[in-house]
Parts: C-alpha cells; structure tokens; sequence
C-alpha cells in the first residue's frame, strides 16, 4: 500500500467490540509511536462517515473539514488529504485504515476505490485467523488526552 499510493501517514486501526473503539495496531509516519494504541470511538464523525458508506471516504482539503480536526489528526496534521476505509465483512466491523498525504498531489477517486479494496482484504484475512488474546488488552490512550499533552 505505502508503495501504490505512497502516504505519508498510515494507521491501521483494530476495533474493540467491547469499548466501541477503534484501536490503532499499526502506524507509520509522523508521531507514529504516539499513536499507537490510541483509540477513537465509533461515532467519531469521519468513522461513522465511513461506516455509513460501506467504502473509504475522501477528504480532499484537510484544513477546511471539521472531521480532521480532532483526535488523531491533531497530531498527524494531514496538508493535502485523507482517506478513511472501513475493515467490515457481513456487517461486522473489524477495523479501519486511514492514510494521510501522498506524496505527489492528493488522493483520488481511484485511490479511494484501491484503499477500499485494501481494507476489504484486510477485513476477510482478520475474519479468516481472527484475533485471539491471551488476556485482554490495555486501554488505550485517549486521543483528547494526547492531543492535550501536545499542546
């Protein structure tokens, strides 16, 4: 993914049927260490855009949309675009993947249909090995209480 279409930010989210959150499992790019284990929950307006919509939503001018300005974006503080895929199969949310900034230009039509495809994937491999732990997980760091800290 990061060589189709080169982001200068990625998080992979898992979603915790429990608290109603999504946890980021995986990051890469600016303040990716921060991120990780930080959830967000699943009214969280750009999420639920998403959820809504079944296919990754594109957000073509970061600075002007009210659903970037929150949480985990505060601290990636995307410039060009964004995009926001749901991970779901037959109605069940597993998780999410976003990715912020490409490279050259901004994202398009065509890497919204590739970044939905993408999390389609992921979707089917996370309902095919599922997710088994041991114990349950640590809560995560709440993105308000970061973004707090950085300011």
């Amino acid at each position: 993914m990061e060589e189709t279409l080169r982001p200068s930010a990625v998080l992979v989210h898992l979603y915790d049927i429990n608290r109603g959150e999504y946890v980021v499992a995986a990051a890469s790019g600016k303040r990716a260490d921060v991120l990780l284990d930080c959830s967000t929950a699943d009214d969280e307006p750009l999420v639920a855009a998403a959820l809504k919509s079944g296919e990754a939503v594109l957000v073509v001018d970061p600075s002007s949309d009210p659903r970037v300005a929150r949480g985990r974006w505060l601290l990636v503080e995307p410039k060009r675009s964004v995009l926001c895929a749901p991970a779901s199969l037959d109605g069940r949310y597993l998780g999410l993947v976003e990715v912020a900034d490409p490279a050259c230009g901004v994202f398009d039509e065509g890497d919204r249909n590739a970044l939905t495809y993408v999390a389609t994937t992921f979707a089917r491999f996370l309902a095919r090995r599922g997710i088994v732990l041991s114990e349950p997980p640590p809560r995560g760091v709440l993105l308000s209480d970061v973004a707090a800290a950085t300011e």
